[in-house]
């Protein structure tokens, strides 16, 4: 989830949400024969925290176009204001990366679609700081418990563990076929049940918190980031 900070009193910049809480962050890749033709649109990624059942803070949410082998993704910034004590947050784009995920690279191309880009060079995706952490460690040593269920209308699979360090996970899954060519977000898990993960809650051991995770794609036939998807090289 990509977060950048600045305020009037104090500057805050977060070189990435996800350095706290990296198991929550997506090992995402392309299949290889990944169809534009019904996967063009943007994936949304919500992250949100929660204590004693109250939400504490939601962040922007990171969102990935994508249409044929590359994607770009879009990283939000806040501003936090804060004239005589009353503090506001005001959010805007930072900038863009242009990801192919098939060579796992990226380019940082800054806040402007026009520029030219051929000159910027390719990054290995480890080397990104903002936004989701696409290599992060999901501790999938343990034992999975995998169990039916229904969620918002949808029958998937439920599958929940405890790590090592006493984090507990419950992950919500939407099983797929297997002829379907789509991309994917967490390696282990969604190749092993052949499905996509909707939501991810993480609950962190000594009353520190949870963090909720959900994943949506929303199909598009025109986008102005799809549109400079074309362009960009």
């Amino acid at each position: 989830m990509g977060l950048i900070v600045w305020g009037t009193k104090m500057k805050v910049f977060l070189i990435s949400i996800f350095s706290a809480v990296a198991v929550i962050a997506a090992f995402f890749f392309l299949k290889t024969g990944f169809q534009e033709s019904t996967n063009k649109g943007a994936y949304v990624i919500s992250l949100e925290s929660w204590h004693n059942g109250q939400r504490i803070f939601k962040f922007p949410e990171d969102s990935i176009f994508v249409s044929g082998e590359l994607a770009i993704q879009q990283i939000m910034r806040l501003d936090q204001n804060d004239f005589n004590g009353k503090v506001s947050l005001t959010q805007s784009v930072d900038r863009y990366y242009l990801i192919d995920f098939n060579r796992g690279l990226f380019k940082d191309i800054g806040s402007d679609l026009e520029q030219q880009t051929e000159k910027i060079p390719w990054k290995g995706l480890s080397e990104k700081k903002y936004g989701t952490n696409f290599r992060a460690d999901l501790h999938f040593n343990e034992n999975f418990k995998v169990k039916d269920t229904l969620w918002e209308g949808k029958n998937l699979k439920n599958i929940s563990y405890t790590a090592d360090n006493r984090e507990q996970y419950d992950i919500l899954l939407e099983q797929y076929s297997s002829k379907d060519r789509l991309p994917i977000f967490y390696d282990v898990i969604e190749q092993r049940f052949k499905g996509r993960v909707l939501k991810m809650t993480t609950t962190y051991p000594d009353d520190k918190g949870t963090l909720i995770y959900t994943t949506k794609f929303v199909s598009l036939k025109k986008h102005p980031l799809l549109d400079a998807l074309s362009r960009l090289k």
